[in-house]
């Protein structure tokens, strides 16, 4: 049943004014995922570019190689690491060009998508009577009232321009030599320009239409009644006292215990698996460890060896430790999260309790993305980009990376193996805030019903102030037409 016939999932109707989430259906919840899953992937990539850089400091540097000589190691297996090391460095940076062409325009796209939804379920919502007093949330206006699509508009002005210049060029100059890649290069540049056409003609207009509609049902008075509410709850802070026996709401420690665990976990997996790497590398320098040919493993002297078997068996420690340190700190945090919706829940159903701290308001009547979905995203970004560029190297004979296919073929399935588990981890990453999204959303409801809190965030990416998300703006559309 649609948001405006529907009984609010078993929630209390309230006559106060309040913001309400309505639906946006299975588009809007896809870009609003989308969105919210590559802020973590994005950090993801800015963590892999540092350490391209610093890598390829080092290598430039020749500090690496004066430590691994102070150790005994020989000047032919020196050579190899910083070579190999080189090429891994300079191939990242072109895979992380790539990302920072992708990744925005997904998320532009997913913006787009979910302001689409958005403004669809509440105009149908409008249309189907629902209560005045059940404001859309500020979140929700914002992607009503805008104009553009600011972010796509973005993508397309400064985002596509040089691309499609370089496909246009390789469109003229290869089609004899690669019909395949010009044919799908031409269907690209097809794509982008049918798209632009049917945003600026269609999507649009459509968007404002709809954008007045619901800026008929919902007039100023009924969106400054929800806001002044909101200031008057923000003034009001810690002031009332809960009565004798009401419950209280207090941060459960194995939410904080249980973060403090996976972000450790997260550090040490991706320390351990840059060790882990190195180790290799340093080992086999030139060996086809995956194939029929073997190379020789390269001999250092006895003291270097012990220190590199006592390091390769404390690194299958720390993997080891890393899981289950992991699997705890999601548990411990899940289990805690969950006792601290109950207790939220028990508190709105108490007339007389006390209304909780801020930090609870924003955390449970706002939509978050979840850590885990971030932590995943971030380790997913890694993995893609430097197994990405291993693929690249041990695949492709380029005179710019001389000897790189006999280095790095060698490394090309595990290489895939961690891409294929770099995707599996994004998509399960979206599958977190997909849940957290959907299921919280009847809390959030009765949040906002029962106590209003004012936005937190109130800036876009451009960092300029969204007048949705400081007070009335619904009601301005209609003035201004």
């Amino acid at each position: 049943m649609r948001e405006g016939g529907d009984e609010k999932d078993g929630e209390e109707a309230s006559a106060r004014p309040h913001w309400y989430e309505y639906r946006t259906g299975f588009m809007g919840e896809v870009g609003s995922v989308l969105t919210r899953t590559l802020g973590g992937f994005a950090i993801g990539v800015l963590i892999a570019a540092i350490i391209t850089i610093v890598t390829a400091m080092a290598v430039e540097d020749r500090s690496v190689s004066g430590v691994l000589a102070s150790n005994g190691i020989p000047d032919s297996a020196i050579d190899a690491i910083s070579e190999a090391t080189d090429q891994l460095a300079r191939m990242s940076l072109g895979v992380l060009l790539v990302l920072g062409f992708i990744a925005p325009g997904l998320v532009a796209l997913g913006h787009c998508l979910r302001d689409i939804a958005v403004s669809r379920s509440v105009r149908e919502a409008a249309a189907n009577g629902a209560p005045r007093s059940s404001v859309p949330t500020p979140e929700q206006v914002a992607g009503i009232v805008q104009q553009k699509f600011h972010q796509l508009w973005w993508y397309l002005y400064f985002g596509l321009p040089v691309p499609a210049l370089v496909l246009t060029i390789l469109i003229l100059t290869v089609s004899a030599e690669a019909p395949v890649l010009s044919l799908v290069s031409a269907l690209f540049l097809i794509a982008v320009a049918f798209g632009y056409h049917r945003l600026h003609r269609s999507i649009e207009p459509q968007h404002q239409r709809r954008k007045l509609r619901i800026g008929e049902h919902w007039t100023a008075d009924d969106e400054q009644a929800v806001w002044d509410r909101a200031g008057k709850s923000g003034a009001a802070e810690g002031q009332h006292s809960a009565a004798r026996g009401a419950p209280r709401w207090t941060r459960d420690r194995r939410v904080t215990l249980g973060r403090r665990l996976t972000y450790a976990a997260i550090a040490l997996g991706c320390f351990g698996g840059e060790a882990m790497y190195m180790l290799l590398m340093l080992l086999y320098p030139q060996a086809n460890r995956y194939t029929r040919e073997t190379g020789p493993r390269a001999d250092y002297p006895p003291e270097v060896e012990h220190i590199i078997g006592v390091t390769l068996t404390v690194l299958i420690v720390v993997f080891v430790l890393v899981l289950v340190v992991a699997i705890i700190g999601i548990l411990l945090e899940a289990a805690g999260r969950a006792s601290e919706r109950e207790s939220l829940q028990a508190i709105i159903d108490d007339p007389t309790a006390a209304r909780p701290p801020r930090v609870a308001l924003v955390e449970y009547g706002f939509r978050q993305s979840a850590r885990l979905a971030q932590g995943l995203a971030i380790i997913s970004a890694i993995a893609i980009v430097f197994a990405t560029a291993t693929i690249i190297l041990g695949a492709v004979e380029s005179p710019d990376f001389s000897g790189a296919v006999a280095t790095f073929a060698s490394f090309r399935l595990p290489a895939v193996i961690v891409v294929i588990a770099g995707v599996v981890l994004f998509v399960i990453a979206c599958l977190c805030n997909v849940v957290k999204s959907v299921r919280g959303r009847q809390l959030r409801n009765r949040i906002t019903a029962r106590w209003l809190t004012a936005p937190t965030r109130t800036k876009d990416f451009r960092g300029h102030e969204v007048p949705a998300l400081k007070g009335p703006a619904l009601s301005k559309t209609v003035r201004s037409r």
